[in-house]
């Protein structure tokens, strides 16, 4: 089955591994965890790793290979070198994933049709909080497509659902957490949204960084 569900909730330098695990609630996010240091045994259960490269923009920040954008299990298609250049980066400052313009268009087009599909109804844009929001009034289960970061030698991760939608404090509505930004000329950031309930290990030691889905609830 190629959807995914999640239920409404409105709520207000290290070479040793490092594991942090962004908040998980909808947008006013209560409590991660950080984790420095780990057995070899523990760091490999249920993780995906992918190589770790260095950005010349920045010594703080880690680059990854990311290839592509998958909805429902199908790659969008983009070609890599629009992500290769000027790479991608992991940034758990940064809120929502901020992906070249081409790759947000297309992923923003599958995500609408998909949702179409589903029965929700795109809000207008004067009372939407974004470009892709919805109204999720007296729904306390939202289905909506899966949406996977598809990076080098194959390794796919799929995001939590509350990484893929938004729902704002207050109000029923449910917004596409990606955004775009001018392709070539600003890297594509992996933010803390798109990072809720997975485990990212940062083996700097190791030139890898680790993916564990599903690690906090």
């Amino acid at each position: 089955m190629n959807t995914t569900s999640f239920y409404l909730t409105l709520h207000g330098q290290h070479h040793t591994p490092t594991s942090p695990v962004a908040p998980t609630n909808a947008l006013s996010c209560q409590s991660g965890f950080l984790t420095f240091g780990r057995d070899e045994a523990s760091a490999s259960v249920g993780v995906s790793y992918t190589p770790l490269i260095t950005v010349p923009y920045s010594e703080s920040l880690y680059g990854v290979w990311l290839e592509d954008i998958a909805v429902n299990g199908i790659p969008l298609g983009i070609p890599s070198i629009i992500f290769f250049s000027p790479g991608t980066v992991i940034d758990s400052g940064t809120p929502i994933t901020l992906l070249p313009q081409t790759t947000f268009n297309e992923l923003r087009y599958e995500f609408r049709k998909q949702m179409m599909f589903y029965g929700h109804k795109l809000l207008p844009s004067n009372i939407s909080k974004g470009d892709t929001c919805y109204d999720l009034t007296g729904k306390k289960q939202v289905y909506i497509p899966k949406v996977s970061l598809v990076f080098v030698e194959g390794i796919t991760i799929e995001l939590d659902p509350t990484g893929i939608l938004c729902v704002f404090e207050g109000e029923a509505q449910g917004c596409l957490a990606f955004n775009g930004v001018p392709d070539y000329t600003a890297p594509t950031i992996l933010g803390s949204v798109q990072q809720r309930k997975i485990e990212v290990i940062h083996d700097v030691g190791g030139g890898r960084i680790g993916f564990r889905p599903s690690a906090c609830v």
